[in-house]
């Protein structure tokens, strides 16, 4: 078992720069991406057309992402554009710059990627820090004990203790957040 999730996601990965085209199962799944509406596929044939006129070649699968930004990614063999991008006059320029990561190996890299994440592993990151959370709660009342214990005893005050414990549980959870694979910049802060 260990093997296999050492091995798998590397050999996973490596499927999207040399296997047959992705990005459109799994990752529509992750993004939540749908099928653009009869609205949406009239306004994306339009543009492809335009953009078709100056050999730009259309992308294999396109999917809309329910978020009210405007912003569009190239992962794998898939276009995933957000929802106010349909009706935004820069439209034709995002598709353009798009579908230049699309046709470049930026989208095939994107998709690798995202494939070197360990399945799963978010879940047990996000219960693993929360537990930590507790049992860092749970030992916090101990740790100011000790603490006023040796300023009675010492007549020093000494907070290492605690501080000890807040790095030690940084420590650990940006080393799990590394493990499974991602970025850990916003969220260990939202579950602090």
């Amino acid at each position: 078992m260990a093997i296999i999730g050492a091995v798998g996601p590397p050999c996973y990965s490596l499927l999207a720069w040399v296997g047959p085209p992705g990005g459109n199962r799994v990752m529509r799944w992750k993004v939540r991406g749908r099928a653009p509406t009869i609205t949406e596929q009239a306004i994306l044939a339009e543009a492809f057309r335009v953009l078709a006129n100056r050999g730009i070649t259309p992308p294999c699968f396109v999917y809309a992402v329910d978020q009210p930004d405007l912003n569009a990614s190239a992962i794998g063999h898939t276009l995933y554009l957000h929802r106010d991008t349909y009706t935004s006059p820069y439209l034709l320029a995002i598709l353009a710059h798009e579908l230049g990561h699309y046709h470049t190996s930026d989208g095939r890299l994107a998709l690798a990627l995202h494939r070197l994440t360990f399945p799963g592993g978010w879940l047990m990151v996000s219960f693993t820090i929360r537990l930590t959370h507790v049992i860092t709660s749970l030992l916090n009342p101990i740790m100011r004990l000790l603490d006023a214990l040796s300023y009675i005893v010492l007549r020093v005050e000494i907070a290492v203790p605690t501080r000890i414990g807040q790095f030690t549980q940084y420590i650990f959870s940006l080393g799990l957040i590394t493990l499974v694979g991602g970025r850990y910049c916003g969220y260990y802060a939202a579950l602090a």
